[in-house]
């Protein structure tokens, strides 16, 4: 779990840097796309390293499933904008 912990907490680093470094939310979103994405991989490898309880990797799956929202409604967004203009 400690593993684990410490993949979020990178990731929340990865949230801050981009957030520190775009303006508006669009960029946060997409950066949280490809953390959300990578986590089932990233937990998938921990529990195969390590022998913890594959019931883990349901939860970043189920996260991962939030991401593919959240990458549709950003394509919806660029599509709907690139219309407008």
């Amino acid at each position: 779990m400690l593993r684990v912990f410490g993949t979020v907490l990178v990731y929340m680093a990865v949230y801050y840097f981009v957030a520190g470094r775009r303006r508006g939310y669009t960029a946060l979103y997409q950066a949280s796309v490809f953390t959300r994405f990578s986590a089932p991989i990233v937990v998938g490898a921990f529990v195969l390293a390590t022998g913890a309880s594959p019931l883990v990797v349901g939860f970043t799956l189920v996260d991962a499933l939030g991401a593919l929202w959240t990458a549709l409604a950003l394509r919806k967004d660029r599509a709907e904008a690139a219309r407008a203009a």
